[in-house]
């Protein structure tokens, strides 16, 4: 976990705080991953550095500035956006925005943390609200993701297998229609397979938006170059039905990657968009106005 506490861009609905003195922060976090470093040889305090004679060794809780010399050669790595809050909450109200990243086995990328849904601690995979972002694309794009974290985006299949191997996480599937209904979807496990299939695998569902996506689990990924479904067609490049790359079997009910369809762009000939068939009321279920896809670890407690 690499220490990022400051979000490179802020939530603007979140007001700014004052961020905590980073030794201390990053001292609790020495007390909460235990991973703080002793100094390294070449890195050792003279005689005239402790005040005392014969070079002794160093121990922990010496004293502040031991301390802090043992933070500067101490390398903290974040692997989802609930350590994050973990970090953050002891000091200052955990901050909505861009954060850098870890997971284990994986190199450092950017991702939109969302600390105030249902408890914060959210790492955003997908974000859909304005249509600035195109998402009828090749698989390859979907593999490595596209869009800026802090916008519209996808943040990729690989980093989705990634982050979900390290432990068992949970899905939020937030999502709103034209008419300004809000309704979400939660999955008490939620897993992307490696491969080139990466496979879903979720768990049971709860909430007010109706289960739409329990019947993709165990599909493999499709996109418009790549049929993975179990469909005669390609459900990903059929435009009457929907548009997308997504956990397509015989096709779905759930796909979140379609076209970006205004009420004004509606038509019998256009397909559908943004679609979550169990959404309620109905009227826009098929060309919802925003989507947002987020995970956690399933034993995420929210700390005050």
């Amino acid at each position: 976990m690499i220490l990022f506490l400051a979000p490179v861009s802020s939530n603007p609905e979140v007001p700014e705080t004052n961020l905590p003195d980073v030794s201390k922060v990053a001292k609790f976090l020495c007390k909460l991953t235990k991973t703080c470093n002793t100094l390294e040889p070449e890195d050792s305090l003279s005689d005239e550095d402790t005040g005392k004679e014969g070079g002794e060794e160093l121990r922990e809780n010496q004293d502040d500035r031991l301390q802090e010399l043992t933070l500067r050669t101490t390398q903290y790595y974040f692997d989802d956006c609930s350590e994050i809050y973990a970090a953050q909450a002891p000091y200052i109200t955990p901050r909505s925005g861009v954060y850098t990243i870890r997971p284990v086995s994986s190199g450092a990328f950017s991702v939109f943390c969302d600390m105030t849904t249902d408890g914060g601690g959210w790492t955003v995979i997908q974000n859909r609200f304005d249509g600035t972002i195109h998402f009828n694309r090749r698989f390859n794009d979907y593999k490595y993701g596209f869009g800026p974290a802090s916008g519209e985006h996808w943040l990729g299949l690989q980093n989705m297998y990634r982050i979900t191997a390290q432990n068992t996480y949970e899905l939020y599937v937030k999502l709103e229609d034209w008419s300004n209904n809000v309704r979400y979807a939660k999955y008490s496990s939620f897993r992307v397979g490696g491969g080139d299939n990466y496979q879903l695998s979720l768990g049971s569902y709860s909430g007010n938006a109706g289960d739409s996506l329990t019947y993709s689990s165990g599909a493999k990924f499709s996109a418009r170059d790549r049929d993975q479904d179990t469909n005669r067609g390609n459900c990903a490049n059929d435009y009457s039905y929907s548009a997308g790359a997504w956990w397509w079997k015989n096709c779905g009910f759930s796909p979140l990657n379609g076209p970006y369809l205004r009420p004004s762009d509606r038509t019998s000939y256009s397909g559908k968009g943004i679609w979550w068939d169990k959404f309620s009321p109905s009227t826009y279920k098929t060309y919802l106005k925003k989507s947002k896809m987020m995970i956690r670890p399933a034993d995420f407690r929210t700390r005050k």
